[in-house]
């Protein structure tokens, strides 16, 4: 895991909000399992932090 904090700004509803944010990677295997609890978790991250949205990207990798 390797954990990046940018703070940052931006508008919603002609709103100015300025945040704090973290940046996790999380290296997992390439399983559906594995994609569905990100989601899961994604919901229960937006009600603890109180946030409108979490930005969360996959991408899958070959290494070589």
């Amino acid at each position: 895991m390797n954990i990046i904090i940018v703070k940052g700004h931006w508008i919603y509803q002609s709103t100015l909000y300025e945040d704090k944010l973290v940046r996790v990677w999380i290296d997992t295997e390439d399983i559906p399992s594995n994609l569905e609890f990100i989601r899961n978790y994604k919901e229960i991250l937006k009600e603890r932090f109180q946030q409108l949205d979490i930005w969360i990207t996959a991408q899958q990798i070959e290494v070589i």
